[in-house]
């Protein structure tokens, strides 16, 4: 009995924390969704490719491997690959991960498909930055909560050009 209380507690200060927001509540009778999206860029530094931002000295890297994996242990554990766009972007959306909490997951980008722009930089050679909540919006029938990855640096190896 103890259990049935301690959920009611938890899912009604959630229902209240989700108001507090601005995130209406859900119609009456309605099952809430709940999707998770996690964002992030691919820089490359120092090199004036196409899209080059001047104002921070880098360029995107379109087609860069980003990879979002969560684990708790190893029998529960996800790990979703995706591709940058034209702009070094990518955003994962799932319902997969709800599962999981921020601290379970971390995105990876190991490798450049640039060659000579291959360095990692920032978040260095381990390439695992941790996700920061950014903000809750509605989506559909449900709630998308958006994490964000930030910025993956490569740069090119000492003594070679930009290409």
């Amino acid at each position: 009995m103890k259990m049935v209380w301690l959920r009611f507690l938890v899912l009604s200060l959630f229902m209240v924390l989700l108001s507090a927001r601005g995130i209406p509540d859900p119609p009456p009778g309605a099952r809430l969704k709940f999707t998770v999206g996690v964002e992030g860029i691919v820089y490359c530094k120092s090199c004036k490719l196409p899209g080059y931002i001047a104002n921070i000295g880098m360029s995107p890297i379109p087609g860069a491997t980003a990879i979002l994996r969560c684990r708790t242990n190893i029998t529960n554990a996800i790990s979703v690959p995706i591709k940058t766009n034209s702009e070094g972007y990518f955003l994962f959306q799932t319902s997969q991960l709800t599962s999981f909490t921020s601290s379970n997951c971390r995105v990876y980008v190991t490798n450049s498909p640039l060659s000579k722009c291959n360095v990692p930089v920032y978040p260095g050679p381990r390439g695992s930055n941790m996700l920061k909540f950014e903000r809750a919006f509605t989506v559909n029938n449900g709630i998308e909560y958006l994490y964000s990855s930030g910025a993956f640096v490569f740069q090119p190896k000492k003594g070679l050009r930009c290409p």
